[in-house]
């Protein structure tokens, strides 16, 4: 073995030791952090990226995107395969299979000859570097201040609670999501190395994928333009300061993999379109079908792909048989990754009967054409500055204009066909009555009109017609095809920039040549005349794009005041005008800066100064991460939280929770009132609590053992097998393993109804050893008494929560945890069968409960997580 060959193994074999020990040493949790991202994304994905594409890469700057962009791949489908192993997912197990991965790669890029690279690009100039830092540095400020201000919004909140369901065991948890499991499996990676999470370790792959994806399209773009450099610069530019992309890139959410993946399979594919290799081919496959992993809609980068594809195909005459050998390998490919988890995700049970209904009804709608302009451009100017959307609308518009020149030679039919488009454009903004026929919108038609025209034209670049349908496949199903688009619309966001920025390069390269024959300047003169062009061009483009940063800036980053909650639209800068006037687009509100003092309320329940139930005018999906293992009641809680930030708002009146309950407490950030606590239970004074000192708290008691009982499908922490009579079962519970006299017991009960129940039942939860004595008990109506037996729906999970007092005087030890339905007026409880029923097959059996002091508890280690 050369020594080069010896510094390709022993460097990333030393970097695999260096991270293991890093993650088993329980370093800080930012330590832990970047040592998991070497070990589970970085380093994976520089080794698979220099074997398959050693040939290709003209520097770093395309490494770098492709690196981690192939890294999140192996993260999202490594962790998928360790989900399907049977039991709790540990860090053991994390760390095994990605060292063991991370080895065998580097051995084998050891033996490897591969070309060597710089990390700068050749042949540019200092200037343009500088401006691509620049875009880099916009990108980077703008996903990660202030990254971890926020409190996790409700889609945040259901992707943890389901990475916790994935590192605790449940089987099934990735199939209850309505889309791909990207969004859980990638924080469930680090969230199980280090054993708890914060918001901003969470959001921090998604930010960097974010700021990854805006290289990728700079380096797409460069090779889409390899003559000038303004399409490479801009199109970076536009997607750095883009909110929707700046947006996602602040969130837990699927988003900013979709857009990486995206940009990076269309960059494979354009390397195959022009320099042949199969194995950039196969790799472009794979970054989409790791984008379908995410959501179905990175499917929409196909239409580029294929045309491509199709181009090659007839440029080269191949037979027959050299379209299907072209094609077997990128469709395996594809068909292998995704199929592994959307053939079972389509054939499990929830699919048929929640997922498909979503998409079809909720999102696709039942009707054939919709005209979807006027509320996008409403929503994309609000998440973006009213400039920034029309600087693209406009670049789009030019870009049109120049290819129609192309592909009619008739002036006055190209211009014909430009002006259908720009009518197209505005009437189905400013009216779109005026395509309404019998109901149905045609305002799709003048677009797919010209859409066609441009495909089909013989005049055109190919690779520039594979960039307009890569545009046009979002464009139009979005705005036309789809009901509820929403937020959405931001997978036509990368095409359309590179587009814009090549129109607008092109018209900035054409006046200077004006300018010079108006001016009549001859060769040596307009020599140095372009840089003063070129230079005072660059000015306009900075100072634009600095406009609509500091809006992105404005809307997401800052949070004092808060852009959407402190009174909006006195929060706007005068300089940004509008066009929907001084109301707010309802729908798709993400990233939006809020703080509501949740953090606090769980620590104090992490503390055990709050124990028992609790309702609140913030959305359960959100509050159950923050109260962990807490039920939430809709009548006569234990507590009353009340919000004054709220992200998606339930049904409470404030006034009379502070009329009819004792006020507990109160919690502050930097003098302001965050949130109010409530209690029906007296109080001596209420206390002032500063969120700053309980955030440490409630970061180091998020363990996985978090209850799952908010989810659209609940999922009980432990297993039951007891039916009631015949007509409702007991599917699991929710409950704590140790609890200390004197305490508030809290469980949650899952039941499934068979069919209609014509009684009204109660429900009783027992701490009882029976025959001898009852330490804890509630007996009651479902949901903390605010629900009745003859309301549950046949088939679908009734969550039920329950609190009680641990008596006092119970001597430690295990004690059983009895559960079942009885008669209010008899007193006669339901017969049960199943393993888990009582000597008297009158009661469920839900497992013991260890009575222990409290100095007992904290020596033991609570749940053991």
């Amino acid at each position: 073995m050369s020594a080069l060959q010896q510094r390709r193994v022993v460097l990333p074999l030393a970097i695999v030791v260096a991270a293991d020990l890093i993650v088993l040493a329980g370093a800080p949790r930012l330590a832990t952090f970047a040592a998991g991202l070497l070990l589970v994304c970085i380093l994976p994905g520089y080794l698979i990226t220099r074997l398959a594409l050693s040939e290709e890469i003209s520097d770093g700057i395309e490494l770098i995107p492709l690196t981690f962009g192939a890294g999140l791949a192996v993260t999202i489908v490594g962790m998928l395969g360790l989900q399907a192993l049977p039991g709790q997912l540990s860090r053991l197990h994390i760390l095994a299979l990605y060292s063991c991965l991370d080895v065998v790669l580097a051995v084998v890029h050891g033996f490897t000859a591969n070309r060597g690279w710089s990390l700068l690009p050749s042949g540019y100039s200092s200037l343009h570097l500088f401006a691509l830092l620049l875009v880099v540095m916009a990108a980077v400020f703008l996903r990660v201040a202030n990254l971890e201000y926020s409190e996790f919004q409700g889609d945040e909140s259901r992707a943890l609670l389901m990475a916790a369901g994935v590192l605790r065991g449940e089987d099934n948890i990735l199939f209850l999501h309505r889309k791909g499991p990207a969004e859980i499996l990638i924080p469930a990676a680090f969230y199980g190395l280090d054993g708890t999470v914060t918001e901003l370790v969470a959001r921090l792959p998604f930010a960097i994928g974010s700021i990854a994806g805006v290289l990728a399209i700079y380096a797409l773009a460069r090779r889409l333009y390899p003559s000038w450099h303004v399409p490479a610069l801009l199109a970076g530019g536009l997607l750095a300061v883009d909110g929707y992309l700046t947006a996602f890139g602040r969130l837990v959410q699927y988003q900013s993999v979709v857009f990486l993946m995206v940009a990076l399979a269309a960059w494979c594919f354009y390397v195959w379109y022009k320099e042949g290799s199969s194995l950039a081919m196969a790799l472009g496959a794979s970054f989409v079908a790791v984008g379908t992993l995410a959501h179905y809609e990175a499917v929409l980068v196909l239409p580029f792909a294929a045309w491509l594809f199709l181009a090659r195909g007839r440029q080269e005459r191949w037979t027959a048989r050299r379209w299907l050998l072209a094609a077997v390998v990128p469709i395996t490919v594809f068909v292998v990754i995704a199929g592994v988890f959307y053939v079972p995700f389509v054939r499990h049970p929830h699919f048929q009967s929640d997922t498909a209904e979503y998409i079809a009804e909720d999102r696709i709608g039942g009707g054939l054409l919709y005209n979807n302009l006027p509320s996008v451009f409403d929503r994309a100017t609000f998440y973006n500055s009213t400039y920034y959307i029309l600087f693209l609308m406009l670049g789009g518009l030019i870009w049109v204009a120049y290819q129609l020149r192309r592909a009619i030679k008739a002036m006055g039919w190209a211009l014909a066909a430009w002006a259908v488009l720009l009518v197209g454009v505005v009437s189905g903004l400013l009216a779109p009555d005026l395509l309404l026929v019998r109901g149905v919108s045609l305002a799709v038609v003048p677009f797919a009109a010209v859409l066609a025209m441009l495909t089909l034209a013989p005049g055109i670049q190919e690779d520039r017609k594979a960039t307009l349908l890569w545009f046009a496949a979002p464009f139009i199903v979005s705005l036309f095809l789809t009901d509820r688009p929403k937020t959405h619309v931001y997978t036509m966001f990368p095409a359309w920039a590179i587009l814009a920025s090549a129109a607008y390069g092109r018209f900035g390269r054409n006046m200077t040549r004006r300018l010079d024959r108006v001016l009549g300047i001859g060769k040596s003169t307009a020599s140095r005349l372009t840089p003063a062009v070129t230079v005072g061009f660059a000015v306009a483009a900075v100072g634009l794009l600095v406009l609509f940063g500091m809006y992105v800036a404005v809307v997401f980053v800052r949070h004092d005041p808060d852009f959407r909650r402190d009174g909006y639209p006195a929060t706007r800068p005068d300089i940004y005008l509008t066009f929907y006037g001084d109301w707010s687009p309802s729908g798709g509100g993400f990233a939006f800066p809020h703080r509501g003092g949740w953090k606090g309320v769980g620590a104090l329940y992490a503390q055990g100064v709050l124990q028992g139930s609790f309702r609140s005018n913030e959305e359960t999906i959100t509050t159950s991460w923050y109260t962990r293992q807490a039920p939430w009641c809709a009548d006569s809680p234990d507590y009353y939280f009340i919000s004054h930030v709220t992200h998606d708002r339930w049904d409470i009146h404030p006034n009379r929770v502070r009329r009819d309950n004792n006020h507990f407490g109160s919690i502050w950030s930097d003098g302001e009132l965050l949130l109010e606590i409530y209690t029906p239970r007296p109080v001596d004074s209420a206390v002032d609590y500063e969120l700053a000192e309980l955030e440490r708290a409630f970061d180091a008691a998020t363990n996985p053992d978090v209850w799952l009982w908010a989810l659209k499908s609940p999922v009980p922490q432990h297993k039951v097998d007891a039916q009631l009579d015949g007509d409702v079962s007991l599917r699991g519970y929710d409950g704590p393993q140790t609890v200390s006299p004197g305490d508030t017991l809290s469980t949650v009960l899952y039941w499934k109804p068979h069919a209609e129940i014509d009684e009204y039942y109660n429900v009783f939860v027992h701490l009882e050893v029976e025959g001898e004595a009852i330490w804890a008990q509630s007996d009651e109506a479902p949901a903390c008494g605010a629900q009745s037996t003859r309301d549950w729906i046949p088939d679908e999970i009734s969550v039920d929560g329950h609190t009680m007092e641990v008596s006092p005087d119970t001597p430690p030890g295990e004690y059983p945890l009895l559960a079942g339905l009885y008669h209010p007026m008899t007193g006669e409880r339901l017969s049960v069968v199943g393993r888990n029923t009582n000597a008297w097959k009158n009661a469920v059996r839900l497992g013991t409960v260890r009575v222990e002091e409290p100095d007992e508890i904290e020596l033991s280690g609570g749940s053991g997580w």
